[in-house]
């Protein structure tokens, strides 16, 4: 994951299940990013549905009603948004970012574990 995803259509269809998962079985979701560093490429752009409100408005009109807050002006794309804006009620978030080397990996997980 990455922070210049944030918000596509993947990301609406993902929150949108995990809500589902959360409300129906009434257990804790946790949500463990996987975060890593902005590569500066342009893919990740399909934010297209948050200007087709009637075609996608009618799945989850809570969370994406949310999610176009994205199109405001000065907003920047972060997984943060999805803990602030309670995307997911009730869930826990681990926002550490993930490294490559081999010894913040093992950190890494051991901090989501416990987390």
């Amino acid at each position: 994951m990455k922070d210049q995803y944030f918000g596509d259509v993947n990301d609406y269809r993902k929150y949108g299940l995990l809500r589902l998962l959360g409300s129906v079985t009434r257990l804790p979701v946790g949500i463990c990013w996987l975060l890593t560093a902005a590569d500066g490429r342009s893919d990740g752009e399909f934010r297209r549905y948050l200007h087709e409100p009637v075609r996608w408005r009618q799945y989850d009109p809570q969370l994406y009603d949310c999610l176009q807050g994205l199109l405001a002006p000065g907003i920047n794309r972060s997984v943060k948004h999805a803990r602030t804006w309670e995307l997911i009620p009730g869930a826990t978030y681990y926002e550490q970012l993930l490294q490559d080397d081999i010894h913040s990996r093992r950190s890494y997980f051991e901090g989501a574990w416990t987390r």
